[in-house]
């Protein structure tokens, strides 16, 4: 077969094969891919559940698609089709269980000239195993330093820049120098599309724990709310048996005249 048609009939699969998985299934999310190793790719697949279809295909035969079968329904995924990304379709499959298998194979990189920062990078005072001949490299960066043994150290923590801020040229040798690696690339899921709700992968990282401490709270605060409007409600019941007991304690320590519950 020749090339040009090699590449029409594959253009031509994925299309069906698009076409078919946002036919067949409600829930999706969009992840990144950007610098994600084969390996990485390869270890996160294994970690899925087998229902879980991923999608990589070209974002403009994905927009294609999706154009063609509700653009108004898609709308705001069209919109976010840009960039390394691919599509994961989780019917049936707790999507926290994909964040954990994004999240358990991440890996250490270094900083790249024009990458995006995805986090914060703050370069930890002290000593740094360099020489004083690298000193000119910290003032450039506006670094605080002190010799100490011969050896450069940092003189405080240095903000060296924050989420969203794009890696200079000088600010990737610097860390390179430093031998810090301070991003991590992986599977990165931007969003989550579950039936008709769409929201961040933040979402997915509340636990159980989370769950029952916010509850907790919430209890806590009503009761509070309660007693101190001498209103009883459900939750304020138990405090309010728990105050009244102690009022009769008390009384019954003043009187000397003694009470079961009390004295045992």
């Amino acid at each position: 077969m020749p090339a040009i048609a090699k590449t029409l009939q594959h253009k031509t699969d994925m299309y069906n094969t698009a076409t078919n998985l946002f036919s067949t299934h409600k829930n999706f999310m969009l992840m990144s891919i950007k610098r994600v190793q084969a390996t990485q790719l390869k270890n996160v697949k294994a970690a899925l559940d087998d229902r879980v279809k991923l999608l990589i295909a070209k974002n403009k035969i994905v927009r294609k698609v999706l154009l063609d079968l509700d653009a108004t329904k898609y709308a705001e995924l069209i919109d976010m089709l840009k960039g390394d990304v691919v599509l994961a379709f989780f019917d049936g499959v707790d999507p926290k269980s994909i964040f954990e298998a994004c999240e358990n194979n991440m890996r250490k990189a270094l900083a790249i000239p024009g990458d995006c920062a995805p986090t914060d990078v703050i370069i930890p005072a002290g000593p740094t195993g360099l020489g004083p001949e690298k000193i000119n490299i910290f003032q450039a960066a506006k670094i605080g330093t002190k010799i100490n043994k011969g050896l450069i150290d940092l003189a405080l923590d240095h903000k060296l820049f924050v989420t969203g801020d794009l890696v200079t040229f000088s600010d990737a040798k610097l860390l390179s120098m430093l031998r810090i690696l301070p991003f991590e690339f992986g599977l990165n899921i931007i969003k989550i599309f579950e039936g008709s709700e769409v929201y961040s992968k933040d979402l997915l990282k509340i636990t159980e724990e989370d769950t029952k401490n916010t509850i907790h709270e919430a209890i806590a605060l009503l009761a509070s709310i309660s007693l101190g409007s001498s209103t009883t409600s459900e939750v304020s019941v138990p405090y309010e048996i728990r105050n009244a007991f102690a009022d009769i304690v008390k009384i019954s320590l003043a009187s000397g005249f003694k009470i079961q519950e009390f004295s045992n």
